[in-house]
């Protein structure tokens, strides 16, 4: 008896694994904040800490907009590479698809 209780379990918990990776692919439409600021038009790049799976995850930024300074809050548009994204400021975002 006690071994078809193990074996229930163990068959119970396998069916909660979850993959906790956190993967680049997985960050379009994360929200961040600016950790070193962002040249505008594409013309450089920043890094910013985005919030991935509970946890903070820094990347290396660009964006299409004007400059975001240290401290914008920003959400991630595009995947540019594998450690690079295309963000937005979030407040702009917002405009757009409240209006």
């Amino acid at each position: 008896l006690a071994f078809l209780v193990v074996a229930w379990l163990m068959q119970f918990l396998s069916r909660l694994n979850v993959d906790g990776t956190v993967r680049i692919e997985r960050a379009i439409g994360s929200r961040g904040t600016v950790y070193l600021s962002i040249p505008g038009a594409g013309s450089g790049i920043g890094k910013v800490h985005v919030n991935q799976l509970d946890r903070t995850v820094e990347y290396n930024a660009i964006t299409s907009q004007e400059q975001l300074p240290t401290g914008a809050k920003i959400i991630v548009v595009r995947i540019v590479n594998a450690d690079t994204v295309e963000v937005a400021e979030a407040a702009e975002i917002e405009r757009t698809t409240h209006a």
